[in-house]
């Protein structure tokens, strides 16, 4: 389930596109697998019936600051048994904005047993002076959140 709805024109594939097991595109982010948000955070839960282990969580964002879009600030993975509260996973930040298309962020966890992992993602912030689009909200772009 999703927090904070995509915006409607880089939303098509709902929810859904980001747990399907189809990847977006690797070079282009208006297919119906991305999903965009702009200048909102991401976040993302994703649960279970019963309790689950799980080592490995992988999602993907797209890096295009030409048509405004940018790679989070920072990347937060929380875990929890009860949907309520919260133990923090890992966090992830200082992505390489020099790489163009998509960049998978992956968090290895030792076994952790959970019943719901919750995925923030932060949005990069206001476009700097000197790029496209100075001082407009950037664009967040994420696809399918892989759990191992």
């Amino acid at each position: 389930s999703l927090s904070i709805d995509p915006a409607p024109q880089y939303g098509k594939g709902g929810p859904s596109a980001l747990v399907n097991g189809i990847m977006g595109s690797v070079t282009r982010f208006n297919d119906d697998e991305w999903l965009g948000w702009n200048g909102d955070d991401f976040v993302g839960t994703v649960s279970w019936e019963k309790k689950t282990s799980i080592k490995k969580v992988g999602l993907r964002f797209f890096n295009a600051p030409s048509s405004w879009i940018y790679l989070p600030a920072q990347v937060e993975l929380l875990g929890s048994l009860d949907g309520v509260t919260y133990k923090v996973l890992g966090i992830k930040k200082d992505f390489d904005p020099m790489k163009s298309g998509n960049q998978r962020v992956e968090f290895v966890i030792n076994q952790k047993e959970v019943k719901y992992i919750k995925i923030k993602a932060k949005n990069f912030g206001l476009i700097p002076m000197g790029k496209e689009g100075a001082g407009n909200p950037s664009w967040l772009f994420v696809d399918e959140i892989e759990v191992d």
